[in-house]
């Protein structure tokens, strides 16, 4: 782990003219690794160890607040742009996109028909699925409508938003300041703004769980009839990341920080995700096994920690000192 301290000046104009001093910001980057069997019990069928057990109809990319969440999420939904194996930003559900001499990012959407019911997207879907989340306004990253319509109140998904917009398979979002086109792509990459398509919402009430899960934009989904018991994700091979040699389906099994190692050893379970956090004590007893594996480090992981000056304590609300750092992260 190292850790690297930057001092960060001038930035009330970025915060819609708040009286900001100095902040020091420390980042904490680290990384994460996984554990893959290469003897996995069944070629169709992934067992994946997770330390919770979560309800299907509870998972929404609007309310993230587990590590073991945002990975059950990010198989089921797919976003505008996603973080490649070296932390930089792709396209993903955006086909391409550029950005106007205005500051507007004109993004044009995916046509083929890669949704798990066999239909495609459209610029409404990812229109309704912004809109649904900035309505909720809890997510985990960035005050989406701080950045683009800060100055309207929105009461339903259909409420206009100037900085929001679509035609067909194109979708125009241009933020208030140039200032912040740089936080508008990581924000639009990040796991709680995965696209959900219309059809899977209850549009009478947006910030209701969401009522289909067998309509996804990624490359699995849960079939419909299944239980809260039950925790299997179906591919989806009209997907466009959707490989043969994947598995066709992937089951949720329990474990723990004391069971995991003895499930992977006796292949109960074939995967140990990054979420597991596992540790050297657990890899040398799972290399004495005998039992072979590989080894998968995720890209470096960072932390920033926002410390306000005493003038800004007194001068922010804790409300606005939230939203600094959620625009700053």
């Amino acid at each position: 782990m190292k850790a690297s301290i930057a001092a960060v000046e001038e930035v009330a104009y970025q915060m819609n003219k708040f009286l900001i001093s100095t902040i020091f910001v420390i980042t904490l980057v680290v990384g994460l690794i996984m554990l893959n069997s290469t003897n996995p019990t069944s070629s169709t069928t992934l067992k994946l160890g997770l330390f919770e057990l979560l309800k299907v109809k509870n998972l929404d990319p609007k309310r993230v607040n587990t590590l073991t969440e945002a990975t059950i999420l990010r198989s089921l939904y797919n976003s505008l742009f996603e973080y490649d194996l070296n932390g930089q930003i792709i396209t993903s559900i955006a086909e391409n996109f550029k950005f106007e001499k205005d500051g507007t990012l004109s993004i044009q959407i995916r046509s083929d028909k890669f949704l798990s019911d066999g239909s495609s997207l459209t610029g409404e879907d990812i229109v309704l699925t912004l809109k649904r989340l900035m309505l909720d306004g809890k997510n985990t990253h960035g005050d989406f409508k701080n950045l683009i319509c800060p100055d309207y109140t929105l009461k339903s998904v259909f409420d206009d938003c100037p900085g929001l917009s679509f035609e067909g398979q194109i979708v125009k979002i241009k933020p208030v300041s140039d200032d912040y086109q740089k936080y508008i792509m990581e924000l639009l990459a990040s796991v709680d703004y995965r696209i959900i398509p219309k059809k899977a919402l209850n549009l009478d009430d947006p910030l209701a769980p969401i009522a289909r899960y067998d309509i996804t934009t990624g490359p699995y989904y849960f079939k419909n009839e299944q239980t809260d018991t039950e925790f299997v994700l179906h591919a989806n091979p009209r997907h466009y990341l959707y490989n043969p040699k994947m598995p066709l389906t992937v089951q949720a099994v329990a474990t723990n920080g004391n069971t995991m190692t003895d499930q992977f050893i006796k292949s109960e379970i074939d995967i140990i995700p990054t979420v597991s956090q596992i540790t050297q004590t657990n890899l040398d007893k799972i290399e004495k096994s005998g039992i072979q594996f590989d080894i998968e480090k995720t890209f470096k992981l960072s932390v920033k920690i926002y410390f306000f000056s005493p003038k800004a304590m007194k001068e922010l609300s804790a409300d606005n000192r939230f939203r600094v750092a959620k625009l700053l992260a």
